[in-house]
């Protein structure tokens, strides 16, 4: 479970982070998600020489599809999320990509008869029910395209989590995120080759290569929890990201926390607490 948590803290910073790249930067959207793209990979290379592994059956033909469907959505849901994220507020973008928890489990329980758990499923659904009144405003209901975006991002996101968890067992954690980011990266070169890059400053580029740190760190820590305690357990788990992202608004970009914030919040880390008791 303690990957989890890393990967729940690493995503709240990385939240802020580019937050402030693409808003207070000027960075659009595309630009960041290029340059992020390629920092994640050179940023992946050393770990993955030292610590992954990749199994011989990983080129027969199902994971090779699997793979090849992993690319195709990580590459649609990161267009996705970095279009929408440069036009929205991060308090506007934060509650809809909260519905992607509910999806997740939903469809993980589906799939994978190890993940269903009656008493998992009320846990959640009572973590994801404070998460999401707590956030959740009026404004939040007027969809425009970009928040349309940021559904599909959900989407996506829930059934990128069941491939990797068939992907996991062919290669470690490691290995995966290095070859999604790699091939996402080569795709994203090629797809926005005429998106000129070369205007970004070195600060931007120094911030941006930070960032994509934690970035690493938070999705290889998921990877290895979603192998080690499921799918579930996981985004579970996962949720405190969302309450870190608020922490660290009030902190750095000055977002006020509301008395209803404040009980949502407390009763999802009550939720995670259960897990962490029944897990021992």
């Amino acid at each position: 479970m303690f990957t989890a948590f890393i990967s729940a803290i690493s995503n709240s910073v990385a939240m802020i982070f580019s937050k402030v790249i693409v808003s207070e930067k000027n960075m659009s959207g595309t630009v960041f998600l290029k340059v992020q793209m390629l920092f994640l990979t050179i940023f992946m290379v050393v770990p993955a020489i030292i610590w992954g592994s990749l199994q011989s059956n990983f080129f027969t033909p199902k994971y090779i599809v699997l793979f090849i469907v992993l690319i195709t959505i990580g590459v649609i849901l990161n267009i996705l999320f970095f279009t929408a994220f440069s036009k929205k507020k991060l308090c506007e973008v934060e509650p809809i990509m909260l519905l992607s928890t509910p999806m997740t489990i939903v469809l993980a329980m589906i799939i994978f008869p190890g993940e269903r758990s009656l008493v998992l499923l009320v846990i959640s659904a009572i973590a994801i029910t404070a998460l999401l009144v707590s956030r959740f405003e009026k404004k939040h209901l007027d969809f425009d395209k970009y928040s349309w975006m940021i559904i599909g991002f959900d989407i996506l996101c829930a059934v990128e989590a069941t491939i990797i968890k068939d992907l996991l067992v062919v290669m470690n954690a490691t290995s995966l995120y290095f070859f999604r980011v790699a091939f996402i990266a080569i795709i994203l070169f090629l797809v926005f080759r005429k998106v000129k890059i070369n205007k970004v400053n070195k600060k931007e580029l120094v911030q941006t290569f930070v960032n994509s740190g934690f970035i690493s760190i938070e999705h290889v820590a998921k990877f290895f929890a979603i192998g080690m305690i499921g799918i579930v357990n996981s985004s579970l788990i996962i949720l405190l990201g969302p309450i870190l992202v608020l922490v660290f608004s009030k902190i750095f970009l000055k977002e006020k926390i509301s008395l209803r914030r404040g009980i949502g919040d407390s009763i999802v880390v009550m939720c995670i607490g259960a897990i962490i008791l029944l897990a021992i």
